[in-house]
């Protein structure tokens, strides 16, 4: 339950290209008192352009005892330090209006806003533009984030920096082409990097083996997704780009992968803005470009001779926004009557990515029969992460659901579900 029971927690889906938002106000916790069975409650909202009021009335049945409770919810003016991001509503534009059970009201808002806020494409190509400029600059030394243990040969520096394509990028140019694709084959070729080159895409960056340090790095053994981690700490650092089995990077021939949220660069910033919620988003994001695929499968690596599906994700919106107060108290909090979240009186616009998605019920066979239909389905894709990384995009998921109004946490048996996104 809400911690703040002077607060009202608020939830707006934000449709920025039709300039409505549907919005969700909560009474559960509006009230600092319970009223008394023989009193009426009254709640009344009041929508002003820059705040939403909440005015609770208890008329009793002697007039003496009449109590009221007033809250204002601040819509967001400042998305960060840097930029400037002005919301408000249009309170004549409220349509739709509805109330689900006795805790929430439903409506429909037009709003206006000013913003120096890039769009997401800017914002990429600006963030990648700088990780490019910064990786020319002299030398470096590429660490694992989690212990500090140096992964890549001390203070070297990269001769060519360069900007890898989509991931789609071959598909995208094979459905163009109309005489032939082989000369598309040969020219992945060009894309694998030499001993000192450093490319650069959405969430890694690829490099030659021979500049990993010896004992640094350890390949899963007796896997053949062929994921990296460090020696010293298990950390999961990224993947080996090869189509057979490997044991030891004395055989891998052609270039391995980091994820950016997993390694750091000594005295610089450069790749701090990333974590495993970024990593996960942007790698969905990518995945769908260029392709119709928008459901994934998410599985761990094959083990005994199968592999271990652990949700089942529909990426419903890749450029959504929304406007809530409500902050989900921990990762590690689970499903309640009302969710476990903190409620502010300042609601802020976040960038996300909006999710439907199944998870493994701890009971029941139903489960397995859904995963083999989504296996069998060629528009969805297998997205195969360690273990680790699939509970955790499962608890990130849980996480959001908590702060999604009670009224719209499931549609045809999905839950609903966000990942922020980098530029938030």
């Amino acid at each position: 339950m809400a911690d703040n029971l002077s607060e009202a927690p608020i939830w707006c889906d934000v449709g920025k290209n039709f300039s409505a938002a549907y919005s969700v106000v909560s009474f559960r916790h509006t009230a600092r008192r319970k009223y008394t069975r023989d009193g009426d409650s009254i709640k009344e909202v009041k929508i002003c352009p820059q705040r939403l009021e909440i005015n609770s009335h208890e008329d009793t049945v002697d007039k003496v005892h009449a109590r009221e409770d007033s809250v204002a919810v601040h819509f967001p003016v400042k998305v960060s330090p840097v930029l400037d991001f002005e919301w408000w509503v249009i309170p004549r534009s409220v349509s739709g209006l509805s109330t689900c059970g006795e805790n929430e009201i439903q409506m429909r808002l037009g709003f206006e806003h000013q913003t120096s806020q890039e769009s997401q494409e800017e914002f990429t190509k600006r963030i990648l533009k700088e990780e490019l400029s910064e990786l020319r600059k002299g030398f470096h030394s590429v660490c694992c984030r989690m212990c500090g243990a140096s992964i890549l040969s001390a203070e070297i520096q990269f001769d060519r920096v360069l900007e890898l394509p989509s991931e789609n990028w071959l598909e995208l140019a094979q459905d163009w082409c109309c005489h032939g694709t082989s000369h598309l084959i040969s020219a992945t070729g060009v894309l694998e990097p030499s001993e000192k080159d450093c490319f650069v895409g959405e969430y890694y960056i690829k490099v030659h083996p021979s500049i990993v340090k010896p004992g640094r790095l350890q390949i899963s053994p007796g896997n053949e997704d062929q994921f990296i981690k460090c020696c010293r700490c298990k950390t999961t650092l990224g993947y080996v780009g090869v189509d057979s089995v490997v044991m030891d990077f004395s055989d891998v021939v052609s270039s391995i992968y980091l994820y950016k949220h997993a390694v750091s660069l000594p005295f610089s910033n450069l790749f701090r803005a990333y974590c495993i919620e970024t990593f996960l988003s942007i790698c969905l994001t990518s995945k769908s470009q260029g392709t119709t695929n928008f459901r994934f499968l998410i599985q761990e690596p094959k083990e005994n001779g199968r592999r271990q599906a652990h949700a089942c994700v529909w990426l419903f919106n890749a450029d959504a926004a929304m406007i809530t107060n409500i902050e989900s108290e921990t990762l590690y909090t689970c499903y309640s009557e009302g969710g476990l979240y903190s409620v502010s009186n300042k609601a802020r616009y976040l960038r996300v990515l909006k999710i439907l998605y199944k998870t493994k019920p701890l009971l029941g066979t139903l489960w397995e029969d859904e995963v083999a239909s989504w296996r069998n389905n060629p528009t969805v894709q297998p997205l195969t992460f360690q273990k680790e990384t699939c509970l955790h995009l499962i608890l990130l998921l849980m996480k959001s659901t908590t702060t999604v109004a009670p009224s719209m946490r499931e549609i045809n048996g999905f839950k609903v579900g966000y990942l922020k996104t980098l530029n938030n």
